[in-house]
């Protein structure tokens, strides 16, 4: 029930941001074409960021709850700009939604058996 509106990546810094604050944490990014497994987790009032199976950072924070219906995807995946003037030029293979905060072990086990 979090009124998360939206993450993205841009270097080496992910941001997520929901009803009125961005939250950015801090990870190393690797080069093109190469496949990454990202997660984004939250229980207990902490973000947890993970990528190829192993947590990067965590922000101790909250977000105001949302009770409405969970929409993916309403407008183009973009990167750059917030006009959506450079898309990204790349894949989304799987997103997965779960109702329940994934712990370290859960997340290296999907992150193993997802990677190409």
């Amino acid at each position: 029930n979090l009124g998360l509106f939206g993450t993205f990546i841009s270097g080496t810094s992910y941001t997520m941001w929901g009803w009125g604050t961005d939250y950015s944490a801090s990870a190393s990014m690797s080069g093109i074409y190469t496949w990454e497994h990202h997660v984004l987790t939250y229980g207990g009032g902490v973000w947890r960021f993970y990528k190829n199976g192993a947590q990067t950072t965590a922000v101790n924070t909250t977000l105001a709850t949302f009770n409405g219906p969970l929409t993916l995807g309403t407008g183009p995946v973009a990167a750059g700009t917030g006009d959506h003037s450079r898309y990204f030029a790349g894949y989304v293979d799987e997103v997965y939604v779960f109702n329940w905060p994934m712990g370290a072990t859960e997340i290296a086990a999907l992150y193993n058996v997802t990677r190409p």
